[in-house]
């Protein structure tokens, strides 16, 4: 079906959907349980310009690189403006926590916090996580085990397909990351020094496999149907997925104390939502029970009002019949007196 700007996406559990943007040809593949709106999807002095809102669910994005420089592309969150030239990326917003996160897997993405002037950049494999409660954020690296936590089978299938342009992509960006090193140039990107840069190309190497790697041992996905999918992927990739031998994903002690303290900050969150959740259940379990008794009061005295009228009707009816009977007994004596009169004049 065709949509429109200011159009609403919904899914339901164990439901996804794909959007194509047929000007730009940028894909959106969306996962279950996702509320988003289009909010603007128009052409402007010959740019187009594509913005989405998700407010909850969990999107990937795959930019066109061959797109106009000076189209937009957007995806706004509660608490986050994401922009992207030509580049895969998922953002997710987590329903029970409100906290969005962004997972590059291609390009750079710049990220605006609300009220701030400047701009986060986020390399591919890394991710931005940010509270609409806290507009500072958080970049470093991907934290898979989130990021298999918030996807579905759908986006592990498109991720696999896309593998060989993952690869391809990431491999020409640290190629130019290494010319502007060795040139002395930084114009365009963050401060990165040769050491960083080793890291990060080791990582890239193998980014696709870590989170296919993460998806095998997660409860939420099915471990025989991504084998299948990977042996059915696998012929028509450049580079198939190995993952006997996988090396680890190498990160600094300053990411390593970054993803315990993020998890520690969820994992609180998640108590909080938790405590919340239970405190609205007994509240509203005794709400229902001082309506249960409200009502059964209301039914007893309806109850005793119906009894108290059948009483007082009984009691008029009975009257009725009494006096009834009286003015019988009245006309008898009557009767009885104008015969009486009636022999003895007669006599």
């Amino acid at each position: 079906m065709r949509l429109q700007q200011g159009d609403r996406v919904t899914t339901e559990a164990f439901s996804s959907a794909k959007l194509v943007i047929s000007d730009t040809e940028d894909e959106l593949t969306i996962t279950n349980n996702a509320n988003l709106v289009i909010s603007d999807l128009r052409l402007k002095a010959g740019h187009n310009i594509t913005k989405l809102l998700v407010w909850s669910g969990t999107v990937l994005s795959s930019v066109n690189p061959d797109r106009n420089p000076e189209d937009v592309f957007e995806i706004n969150t509660p608490g986050q403006k994401i922009g992207a030239k030509g580049t895969q990326f998922i953002v997710g917003v987590d329903p029970l926590t409100g906290m969005a996160t962004l997972w590059v897997l291609t390009g750079i993405v710049s990220s605006i916090e609300p009220n701030q002037p400047a701009q986060d950049m986020i390399y591919p494999g890394g991710e931005f996580v940010n509270d609409s409660r806290d507009p500072i954020g958080s970049i470093g690296d991907i934290n898979f085990d989130d990021l298999i936590g918030q996807i579905n089978f759908n986006i592990i299938e498109q991720i696999l397909r896309m593998k060989d342009e993952i690869d391809k992509e990431n491999a020409q960006f640290l190629e130019e990351m290494l010319n502007q090193l060795q040139n002395d140039s930084t114009e365009g990107f963050l401060q990165m020094d040769l050491e960083e840069l080793q890291r990060m190309q080791v990582n890239l190497q193998f980014l696709v496999e870590h989170i296919i790697k993460a998806a095998m041992g997660a409860n939420n996905l099915s471990e025989e149907a991504i084998a299948e999918l990977i042996r059915n992927v696998n012929g028509s990739l450049e580079n198939p997925i190995n993952l006997d031998n996988l090396p680890e994903w190498i990160m600094t002690e300053r990411e390593r104390e970054r993803q315990r303290q993020i998890e520690q900050e969820r994992k609180q969150r998640e108590a909080a939502q938790q405590q919340e959740m239970e405190e609205r259940q007994k509240n509203n379990a005794a709400l229902l029970q001082e309506l249960l008794r409200r009502k059964e009061q209301q039914e007893e005295e309806k109850k005793k009002a119906a009894e108290e009228a059948k009483r007082k009707a009984e009691e008029r009816y009975r009257e009725a019949l009494e006096q009834e009977a009286r003015d019988r007994f009245d006309e008898m004596q009557r009767e009885r007196t104008r015969k009486t009169t009636s022999e003895r004049c007669g006599k």
